[in-house]
């Protein structure tokens, strides 16, 4: 796992950034300027990083994408912006298995909301797979063609705080992001606040921290955000330490 600080609407955020295994189908994975395709039951996992200290000693600070296998046998980051691979550590074993999907790394000369059929929540299909629970907060995951990410994370808050608000989903893709909060806040770059209704129903000329090419797909994903009762916390009995 890879620990990224994250700055939105002027909290500062800690978050985990997962990586994400191949289905049963052909994967097409989209992140900012480029996009690879994954076999269907690859042994490959993909992270899309807005940074890696792979690509960072190479002075390339922007986003990265990553491609490995368990265990850290092999690794390769890709930049995100141009398609450059800066950094490779690949066994022999799987060597050929890398080279397959690095032949099909495109960099997008399209934006996502403009292509036919555009994946979700670009499109307004939404994909047919099992919704996703972090604590209370409950979302579809976007389409990985859409280049939209979706990382869980914990708030470190100073002071007293709502049941609830240190977690939070954020939701990005290079260029635009939101944060979403257990209590149904949504925190906008630049600083701007909404609750989850008025995001959703928020004019987009008014999402000024979003690229106006993502600001309807956003608001598409936040429609299908459902924030349930925060958990609770245990109460020791007492005599417990």
């Amino acid at each position: 796992m890879v620990v990224v600080l994250v700055a939105i609407g002027g909290l500062a955020f800690w978050a985990n950034t997962a990586w994400n295994e191949a289905g049963a189908e052909a994967q097409r994975v989209r992140w900012v300027n480029v996009a690879i395709t994954i076999p269907a039951d690859s042994d490959i996992y993909y992270a899309r990083l807005s940074s890696a200290p792979e690509s960072m000693a190479r002075g390339i600070m922007g986003p990265v994408l990553a491609l490995g296998t368990g265990g850290d046998r092999s690794l390769v980051i890709v930049d995100a912006t141009t398609g450059e691979v800066v950094h490779e550590d690949v066994l022999p074993t799987e060597r050929a298995a890398f080279d397959a999907i690095l032949a099909t790394l495109q960099v997008a000369e399209t934006e996502v909301a403009g292509e036919p059929g555009a994946p979700w929540p670009y499109g307004s299909a939404v994909p047919n797979t099992p919704r996703q629970e972090f604590e209370n907060i409950s979302y579809v995951e976007p389409d990985p063609a859409s280049g939209i990410s979706v990382q869980p994370g914990k708030a470190y808050l100073l002071g007293p705080q709502p049941a609830g608000r240190g977690s939070f989903i954020r939701v990005f893709n290079g260029r635009s992001q939101v944060g979403i909060s257990g209590i149904g806040e949504v925190f906008v770059t630049g600083g701007s606040e909404f609750s989850l209704d008025q995001f959703t129903r928020a004019d987009a000329s008014l999402l000024e921290g979003i690229h106006p090419d993502d600001r309807a797909a956003f608001q598409r994903f936040a429609e299908g955000v459902q924030i349930g009762p925060p958990p609770t916390i245990p109460v020791a009995e007492e005599g417990t330490p």
